[in-house]
């Protein structure tokens, strides 16, 4: 009898767990396929922090693909406020950084990956330099007239900006518009511009003041001439390379002065134009080298250097 009641209790006992168990694994199952794992990729903004003030900073994506892993349930919960690629600019130094991507993600995800994994900032840095200002002449004077002198209130003006942009500056230029009305000397207040080596506009810099004013002298009784420019070079291309050609625009232009001292004249020199070390073909900004008394509409004229490999 006893062994009899031993059997049988052992025999429920088993039957219990093998329910149990039973019981856990339909469980299990119901609630991955109601509930599976899964593998989800979402872009998310880039978070930067600790940022430098005193510098312009660029970075080669501004987004970042993370690759997660986990329960449907958990992606349900997930709002965008959870997620998050981050990186820390605390360390880093002027010009390129390769700087790591750290992914904060809810509980419950695991990430996979991230793409990319690190994203490339430059740094550059706010600085403040002074800077020449050129005044080119636009228009015609009237018939028996020249302009005799243009004068700027200022020489120099300060420019402001990203290092980089700062440093493309060639010249500061004011455009001093001549009309067949100004038959007498004048003022006029000039807006100026930073402009690089092609002469194009260097829009991330500021200039102060961001206009100066000038006076302009006419005089009569001035002869003029049309002459050639001639272009004025210092140091040399890169030992790999050759100038193929060199062109001016413009060719020529007219000059006024008195007649016996234009007489002589048959050329104007350029300032002298820097190719140390020139790899590429360019185009460059210059102004001209003027003989005392002898005035032109335009002191700048464009240089076009072409350079090739030997």
């Amino acid at each position: 009898m006893m062994e009899w009641l031993v059997n049988l209790f052992t025999r429920k006992k088993i039957a219990k767990i093998v329910s149990v168990l039973a019981a856990l694994m339909l469980w299990f199952f119901v609630m991955n396929d109601q509930n599976p794992m899964m593998d989800r990729t979402v872009s998310v903004p880039l978070t930067v922090l600790n940022a430098p003030s005193d510098a312009k900073v660029t970075e080669s994506d501004d987004s970042v693909h993370i690759k997660l892993r986990g329960q449907r349930s958990a992606f349900a919960a997930m709002s965008s406020d959870d997620l998050k690629a981050v990186v820390t600019l605390e360390n880093a130094e002027e010009g390129k950084n390769a700087m790591r991507v750290h992914a904060v993600v809810p509980q419950g995800l695991e990430v996979e990956s991230v793409s990319p994994e690190t994203i490339t900032f430059t740094i550059d840095p706010f600085i403040t330099s002074d800077k020449s200002v050129s005044l080119i002449r636009a228009g015609g004077a009237p018939q028996g007239m020249a302009v005799s002198s243009v004068t700027a209130e200022q020489s120099y003006v300060e420019i402001s900006g990203p290092r980089t942009a700062v440093n493309s500056v060639a010249q500061v230029i004011g455009y001093v518009g001549i009309t067949p009305q100004n038959t007498q000397d004048f003022d006029l207040n000039v807006p100026l511009t930073a402009v690089n080596d092609e002469g194009r506009s260097v829009d991330e810099v500021t200039v102060a003041p961001k206009a100066v004013n000038v006076h302009v002298e006419m005089a009569r009784g001035l002869s003029r001439k049309v002459v050639n420019i001639k272009p004025v070079f210092e140091g040399s291309v890169d030992k790999d390379y050759v100038v193929t050609n060199v062109t001016v625009d413009p060719v020529r232009l007219e000059i006024a002065g008195d007649a016996q001292q234009i007489e002589k004249i048959t050329s104007i020199n350029t300032e002298p134009i820097d190719i140390t070390g020139l790899k590429k073909s360019t185009r460059k900004a210059v102004s001209l080298v003027l003989p005392d008394g002898t005035t032109v509409t335009n002191k700048m004229v464009f240089i076009n250097i072409d350079v090739n490999k030997k």
